[in-house]
């Protein structure tokens, strides 16, 4: 169970405990502990669906104001009220100093989900972005390691062996052996290839249709790929870092724009070629 505590109107992470541990039997310990401090259990911040006690300081400037004890009770006197104002004791300048040091401590005190990069709480036992599982518990001592296979050097090196091919190749090729079929094999089997090993590697990794990340499922993925190359292969090289790989948006665009002007100059050279030994004296 999470503890957090109320700090000018904000929840911040106290500590946690165990699962097991009973929460009624929590909630008297911190009782002794704090002992001018309000303790109520409340629905987690950090974690839907979950329990959490709450600390929360009785002169917390945000903190809401307690409801009167009657219905019909006659409000204070300015008097009465200032006099009670007077006798609540004020918090020393250190605890707020110490308060806001550990609002700042809290702040700062996140980590990298390991396997999607996301900022996530030190103390998460679960991503909030991919929803991995953080916690230590299970069969094994260490934290589990993907073990789906990274083919983003594949990815890239498809388009860079078509470059070659098309200025290696095709350029050399004469009007005789139909250099226009070679370059078309050439551009069809690019995108073939790469939308295969796009679905593979999605398959390998679990990956899902999920809004809020932006990704889709192997079969979808290699559909848009075939079809929708320019924009979906550096997309997919983007998304692909929710479930554990790099990201390789850069590289992908960079790549990509040469492939795509190197296909498009040769086609264009191929077609002048052919207008060219077809009028003669033009």
């Amino acid at each position: 169970m999470r503890v957090v505590r109320k700090i000018r109107g904000e929840d911040r992470v106290q500590f946690e405990t165990e699962n097991n541990l009973d929460p009624d039997k929590l909630l008297a310990q911190l009782a002794n502990k704090y002992p001018e401090h309000e303790l109520s259990f409340v629905e987690d911040p950090f974690e839907p669906e979950s329990r959490a006690i709450r600390i929360a300081h009785p002169n917390d400037p945000k903190a809401p104001q307690p409801k009167p004890t009657s219905v019909g009770a006659d409000p204070l006197p300015p008097e009465s009220q200032a006099s009670q104002s007077d006798a609540i004791p004020k918090e020393p300048e250190g605890a707020s100093r110490s308060e806001e040091v550990s609002e700042s401590e809290a702040a700062a005190d996140t980590k990298a989900c390991p396997y999607c990069g996301e900022t996530i709480r030190s103390v998460a036992i679960k991503c909030k972005h991919c929803g991995s599982d953080l916690s230590a518990s299970g069969t094994s001592a260490t934290r589990p390691v993907r073990t789906s296979p990274d083919l983003g050097l594949f990815l890239l090196g498809v388009p860079i062996l078509a470059i070659v091919l098309i200025w290696g190749w095709v350029a050399n090729m004469n009007l005789l052996q139909s250099p226009e079929t070679t370059l078309m094999a050439i551009g069809i089997g690019t995108l073939l290839i790469t939308a295969v090993l796009a679905s593979v590697e999605a398959a390998s990794a679990g990956m899902q249709t999920s809004r809020q990340k932006g990704t889709y499922g192997p079969t979808t993925w290699f559909f848009l790929i075939l079809l929708l190359w320019v924009v979906c292969y550096p997309a997919y090289l983007y998304k692909r870092r929710h479930y554990g790989f790099a990201n390789l948006l850069v590289p992908g665009l960079v790549i990509g724009a040469v492939y795509l002007g190197s296909w498009l100059l040769m086609d264009v050279a191929i077609v002048e070629a052919r207008a060219g030994l077809q009028n003669p004296f033009r």
